[in-house]
């Protein structure tokens, strides 16, 4: 999921949250293209800095053309659960009956963050990141993309596995494909036009289906288009 927040919130929120509980220790991690901040401890600030940067890799692999280039390393906060990542989450996703969030894009003037959730469950355990990544590379498609196809992507890729010596893309989602079984999907033409107001973006009950459909048909295209050789998505990820 991606949203924008001003840097001067995001700095207002990110002193609140360290306030709070003067005891509490922050690691921090470095690599050239990324600053990753955890409340949680420096092992697993690594992880998420590995794992970003083999996201990264796999893209230029996939996408030699397109760059990443930002101007400035990207700023990760990387929570250890739900509750420190709801004192830095914006305030319009902690309504009741909102989307639970286990990540979020987000972009600034000069500066592009993105925070995470460590805790969170599932058959992939570094969804998140790549979901999140995917956001950042497609973040100046944002204006023109439809978000069906925005979120797809990232949902698309998170269930990546990146081993040794391969990698295994898009792998199917489990969770996507026993809810989209057992609950009416959307028409097609309400989930081509899903934008940022919608409550099929933010709420849970109606959010579900809108994520686990935009998977579905994104990954449908992405596999036709590699079996057939076409590319009916016509979109590239770009800096």
């Amino acid at each position: 999921m991606r949203r924008a927040v001003s840097i001067f919130s995001l700095f207002a929120l990110t002193l609140s949250a360290s306030a709070r509980d003067a005891t509490s220790h922050w690691s921090e991690v470095r690599s050239q293209h990324f600053v990753v901040l955890t409340d949680s401890n420096e092992k697993q600030a690594r992880r998420v800095t590995s794992q970003l940067e083999r996201m990264r890799a796999v893209f230029h692999l996939l996408l030699p053309t397109a760059s990443d280039s930002a101007g400035s390393p990207v700023i990760v906060l990387a929570l250890k659960d739900k509750k420190a990542f709801q004192t830095l989450e914006p305030e319009a996703y902690l309504a009741k009956g909102q989307l639970d969030l286990a990540g979020l894009f987000m972009r600034a003037p000069d500066k592009n963050y993105i925070l995470l959730r460590l805790d969170a469950q599932g058959d992939h355990p570094y969804a998140t990141i790549y979901h999140e990544y995917t956001h950042f590379m497609l973040r100046n498609a944002s204006e023109w993309i439809p978000l069906w196809l925005n979120e797809g992507l990232a949902e698309f890729y998170q269930n990546s596995e990146i081993q040794e010596k391969e990698v295994l893309l898009g792998q199917p989602s489990e969770d996507d494909i026993l809810y989209l079984r057992q609950n009416r999907l959307l028409p097609l033409t309400t989930l081509l036009k899903v934008d940022q107001t919608s409550p099929y973006y933010h709420e849970e009950q109606k959010g579900s289906v809108f994520y686990a459909e935009s998977w579905a048909l994104t990954h449908f295209m992405r596999v036709t288009d590699q079996q057939k050789g076409t590319d009916r998505l016509q979109t590239t990820p770009s800096a």
